[in-house]
């Protein structure tokens, strides 16, 4: 049973108006709110459906730049020889966060935007197994890396926090021009993973600690919740 339940059985009572109240959560974050967009379209959008699945395994502000990498190579990989240069456009919030962090430790290379776009450029993803020591010492990466400019563009800037948008423009050494532009994350509501990409993700994370079949039987469970009688046979 949920704890909250447990709680309200055992006569446990809370603040009755724990958002608009005097010391509600409104006024404690902020001195700006509008309390009406609580009740906007209630029972019509459903927010539960919107929620954001990250898809590339880094800081959500390098999503938007790795997916325009990927928009315009098609996905294809490319070597430091066959890149001039890449010249990434964001928003003014993601260079305040990523600007200044150096890829010392695999950790740190998901918030550096001149690691993930070469990453995507010479993978064609950006997962989780793409960050390890190893790859901090890849010297095609190393290569890329100072291919890579990037830059806030006052456009993008105040597209944001509605959008976040950013542009890639890579020139390579054959003379051709390959441009990618994203202003929704892969992932996000706007810009929603497919079945499959959800499942892959799912394996990808899961591998080596589940076993192929029990991820897929926890696939099919849980898309097919709505069916089941008793939701223990989930939790199983």
């Amino acid at each position: 049973m949920d704890s909250s339940a447990l709680l309200a059985r055992e006569g446990f009572t809370g603040a009755k108006r724990i958002l608009e109240g005097e010391k509600g959560f409104f006024r404690a974050t902020s001195q700006d709110f509008d309390e009406n967009k609580c009740v906007a379209d209630l029972g019509r959008v459903f927010h539960s459906e919107r929620n954001s699945i990250k898809y590339h395994a880094s800081c959500g502000h390098t999503h938007s730049a790795i997916d325009a990498v990927l928009l315009a190579t098609g996905g294809k990989t490319f070597n430091p020889s066959e890149i001039e240069t890449v010249d990434l456009r964001i928003y003014q919030g993601a260079i305040d966060l990523l600007g200044n962090v150096e890829p010392k430790t695999p950790y740190l290379a998901k918030f550096n935007l001149p690691f993930c776009a070469p990453t995507a450029l010479r993978h064609g993803h950006v997962q989780a197994g793409d960050f390890t020591p190893a790859s901090l010492e890849s010297e095609e990466l190393k290569a890329l890396m100072k291919k890579v400019t990037f830059a806030a563009d006052p456009d993008l800037t105040a597209a944001y926090p509605r959008k976040w948008p950013a542009r890639v423009t890579i020139r390579l050494k054959d003379g051709r021009t390959l441009e990618g532009a994203n202003a929704y994350p892969k992932g996000d509501p706007e810009n929603p993973l497919s079945e499959q990409e959800l499942f892959a993700k799912f394996k990808g994370l899961t591998e080596g600690i589940l076993p192929s079949p029990r991820a897929d039987a926890i696939i099919d469970r849980v898309m097919g919740l709505e069916r089941m009688g008793d939701v223990s046979e989930l939790l199983k």
